[in-house]
């Protein structure tokens, strides 16, 4: 997919994919997905919770 030539809408029509996803994918360095893990987390522990 980042080596094609093939417009963008060829390449997402041949693997069921948004456009969006091939222009993403495109614009990476490697070929590994990245983490879907928040970088912060949304949560706040009370004193309580926080470890000794």
């Amino acid at each position: 997919m980042q080596a094609s030539d093939e417009p963008a809408w060829m390449v997402a029509e041949r693997y069921s994919i948004s456009e969006q996803t091939v222009w993403k994918w495109r614009k990476r360095d490697g070929v590994h997905d990245h983490s879907h893990t928040a970088h912060r987390l949304q949560t706040t522990l009370t004193p309580a919770l926080r470890c000794p």
